[in-house]
């Protein structure tokens, strides 16, 4: 497991309020706030799992996180196999779970990340106004010709189609104007 990306909600929190004091309009339903849910589940799990645990103790981690106490145990052994490869699939099982909620949450760490800095690149918030006299009087001959098309996008690539999913999400979340919603009943003269 990779480890130096979990690091990464302090950056993404960090650059959501400094959007956030620079547009007001940003992000009202909360797409980029970073659901810490799967990595509560993780290290409930890997706390039950460390060492041997009561009925008090799984109760109170159970209130702590949210989690029940079905969902923190391990399940009880089929009677079909064997007690020891039973025991052993009910733990491999375990692992694959706690591995499964670590990626997904280091994925939607990756995903806010993205999108976050594809918004500040997209809106230019973070970019410096400089003035005229700062700016090359003569343009390079190279920049007036047309570039050669040797790319060929390829529809079905995963970047492709994240780039596609995050332009979306953007486009929500720079919605400034809100849907006017009609009145639930109808204020005609058959009313008075």
């Amino acid at each position: 497991m990779d480890l130096t990306k979990v690091e990464d909600f302090e950056e993404i929190e960090k650059l959501r309020k400094q959007i956030c004091r620079g547009n007001k309009n940003f992000d009202q339903y909360e797409i980029t706030a970073v659901n810490y849910s799967s990595a509560i589940g993780v290290g409930a799990k890997t706390a039950v799992d460390q060492k041997i645990m009561t009925r008090n103790a799984t109760a109170k981690i159970s209130t702590e996180t949210g989690y029940t106490k079905n969902e923190l145990l391990y399940s009880g052994l089929p009677y079909e196999n064997r007690e020891k490869t039973a025991a052993k699939n009910i733990l491999i099982k375990r692992s694959e779970d706690i591995f499964e909620m670590f990626e997904d949450f280091q994925t939607q760490l990756n995903v806010k990340r993205v999108l976050l800095k594809k918004y500040c690149e997209e809106t230019g918030i973070f970019q410096e106004n400089r003035s005229r006299r700062h700016h090359p009087y003569k343009v390079k001959m190279n920049a007036l010709q047309t570039p050669k098309n040797s790319i060929t996008i390829d529809p079905f690539d995963y970047d492709v189609q994240m780039n596609v999913y995050l332009d979306s999400k953007i486009e929500e979340l720079d919605r400034k104007i809100f849907s006017k919603k009609s009145i639930p009943f109808d204020l005609d003269d058959s009313f008075y």
